[in-house]
């Protein structure tokens, strides 16, 4: 999965993640996942700021490198999540 930067400040979650999301059964999760990739995704944004007006480009793109990394730990939670969901609706 790849995240978005659409237009200006607007940081939104792919299509794909919110499909995913959709199988988090608590209301409090999702909203703490979407949250979290959320300020994700402004901190990547930050770091390409910031690198082109300080030149710190290599401290730079080591966190975006992190953020980036986390996002993806989250969706694959999200996939396992849905995994599991799946398997149980088709035991029933």
């Amino acid at each position: 999965m790849k995240e978005e930067i659409n237009g200006g400040n607007t940081m939104k979650l792919t299509k794909e993640q919110e499909n995913l999301l959709k199988f988090v059964p608590s209301v409090e999760v999702r909203k703490m996942i979407r949250s979290r990739i959320k300020t994700l995704l402004k901190d990547i944004k930050k770091t390409h700021n910031l690198s082109n007006e300080l030149g710190w480009k290599w401290r730079m793109e080591r966190d975006r490198s992190n953020a980036k990394r986390e996002i993806n730990l989250i969706e694959q939670q999200l996939i396992n999540n849905y995994s599991i969901q799946q398997a149980k609706k088709e035991k029933n």
